[in-house]
């Protein structure tokens, strides 16, 4: 999302080159690295981060929640949580040669976590490949996957797809579900993002089609 659309003064390129100017010291650019997420996610210029903003909403909250990737502030940051609890398990880590702390997944930790985290509620890893087919898409029919490649979420997506009845778009300039951001039809999107909204609603459209004909035949 720090990418769409591309260019320079986007949150993405001005982190990189926060980092990537060896003329500041370590500690530097740690600090404008956050000084600007302060100014673009959270509109506000004060000195120190607000760290409490990463917390989501919710008993036993922690930064480390159960997309190790981070889950987000707040009651969006509540309700992304609970999905990955509940059955969109993320099997993600970092390794030693990332930037971020190494930290390999562990489903125990991540059971636990979201036991304390909504009692009651099962960890059901295999509920969506069992009761939709997601580990064999052969046999599906009306799925539309929409990538953005610059979302690095895109390498575990459905990027092609030999199955007629399921149709993958993938946007060259895209980042992180740039094709459904707030604004439609938005005249800053990229021409793959507005060509792909018209073939959305193309697929979409014969999609409910068949579906009335099936019912009034």
């Amino acid at each position: 999302m720090g990418y769409y659309p591309p260019a320079p003064e986007r949150p993405l390129p001005r982190a990189c080159h926060i980092f990537q100017n060896e003329s500041l010291s370590p500690l530097k650019r740690i600090a404008d690295f956050f000084q600007l997420r302060q100014e673009v996610e959270y509109k506000s210029r004060r000195n120190c981060f607000d760290l409490t903003h990463e917390l989501p909403a919710g008993p036993h909250s922690r930064i480390r929640g159960a997309d190790n990737s981070g889950t987000g502030g707040g009651r969006s940051g509540e309700a992304w949580e609970f999905q990955c609890c509940k059955d969109l398990i993320i099997r993600a880590g970092y390794s030693e040669e990332s930037m971020f702390i190494p930290r390999t997944f562990s489903y125990e930790w991540h059971k636990e976590h979201c036991k304390e985290r909504f009692p009651g509620v099962p960890v059901e890893p295999f509920r969506m490949a069992m009761e939709w087919m997601f580990n064999d898409l052969s046999q599906a029919s009306r799925i539309l996957f929409a990538n953005g490649l610059h979302d690095g979420w895109s390498t575990s997506s459905v990027l092609y797809s030999q199955n007629p009845e399921i149709v993958v778009l993938n946007f060259p300039k895209g980042a992180h579900h740039s094709e459904l951001r707030n604004n439609y039809p938005d005249p800053q999107d990229t021409p793959d993002i507005q060509e792909g909204h018209e073939e959305v609603k193309r697929v979409l459209g014969s999609w409910l089609e068949q579906i009335y004909a099936s019912r009034t035949g």
